[in-house]
């Protein structure tokens, strides 16, 4: 729970409430003259997600591969598949500080390498939603 007092009226009153291991949470509140306010704040754990979607359509792609790189170019880890819908989320995923891609590579689509750059500022759970698009590729025929 967020108290306010001894603030001005009659305003939006914007906050931001941070919490080591959650999600911030931000919102604002309008208290009225001679009142105080409270704001009750559930906080979630921070969430990465990523979507990767074929470029033409913008559908999203079912089982693809998505990956972690450093600023190096250095693969670092699959991160995980994608959902039906073409999602992926990870809770609670930290990095050092640095310089990081994130890749995505699927059936039938080219691979895309160093496809969303992102940078890390401090050891903080990362929340994010990421949009990695696929070109069509050559497909190989089945053997």
């Amino acid at each position: 729970m967020v108290v306010f007092y001894e603030v001005p009226t009659n305003t939006d009153i914007s906050y931001t409430v941070i919490a080591s291991g959650y999600a911030d949470y931000t919102g604002s509140v309008n208290i009225a003259p001679g009142e105080y306010g409270w704001v009750n704040v559930e906080m979630a754990e921070p969430v990465l997600t990523f979507i990767v979607k074929d470029r033409e359509t913008g559908v999203g792609i079912a089982n693809a591969y998505v990956y972690l790189r450093d600023g190096n170019h250095q693969m670092l880890m699959q991160l995980g598949i994608t959902d039906s819908n073409g999602i992926l989320t990870l809770s609670g995923l930290t990095l050092e500080p640095g310089e990081y891609y994130f890749d995505a590579s699927a059936s039938g689509y080219e691979v895309l390498l160093l496809g969303y750059p992102f940078t890390v500022t401090d050891s903080s759970p990362i929340t994010a939603t990421i949009t990695l698009e696929l070109q069509k590729g050559f497909v190989l025929p089945p053997t």
